[in-house]
């Protein structure tokens, strides 16, 4: 992560801000997450099929036709 911030001051002047462990102003869902076993499991769903994947996997289907969810930029704003 230490290179893309280094790339995004040098090309832009922006700074990143601190997210703890999640990645900020980036994809969502993206980092790790606890399950409720109390295991944890890493997720990471950047395009559309990734997300439409996820849904599937995580058996909320009913999200894929949530407009509002299509692109990783609209779901960061809703995190």
């Amino acid at each position: 992560a230490h290179q893309w911030s280094l790339t995004m001051y040098t090309h832009t002047g922006a700074v990143k801000r601190r997210w703890g462990r999640r990645f900020g102003e980036s994809f969502h869902p993206m980092g790790p997450y606890q399950t409720g076993d109390g295991g944890w499991i890493a997720v990471g769903a950047a395009s559309r099929d990734q997300w439409d994947n996820f849904c599937i996997t995580t058996d909320t289907v009913e999200l894929m036709a949530d407009e509002s969810l299509y692109s990783a930029a609209e779901r960061f704003e809703r995190c």
